[in-house]
């Protein structure tokens, strides 16, 4: 069954609006998970069932080669595995 990104993302936005979930936490996931839905986008990945725990590692690690501080790599971690945990 095919799942593309920009669906199961903003479900998963709704999702979090159901739930009741703060406006700031839905604009903390916005802010951390949309840079890599646009990774993605820009690799071709354009259904949820294509991204691989490589294609996962290869963002994360985008990111330490910028420098980005640790605590920022792993809010990013955080928001994708929360995010990708509750479409699978």
């Amino acid at each position: 069954m095919s799942h593309p990104l920009a669906v199961a993302f903003k479900g998963f936005l709704l999702d979090g609006k159901a739930r009741r979930l703060k406006p700031t936490t839905l604009e903390w996931y916005l802010f951390m998970v949309t840079p890599f839905m646009e990774s993605l986008s820009a690799e071709g990945i354009s259904d949820l069932d294509d991204i691989t725990p490589s294609l996962i590692r290869l963002y994360l690690t985008g990111l330490e080669d910028r420098n980005l501080k640790d605590t920022t790599q792993h809010a990013a971690a955080r928001g994708i595995r929360v995010c990708l945990s509750s479409e699978k």
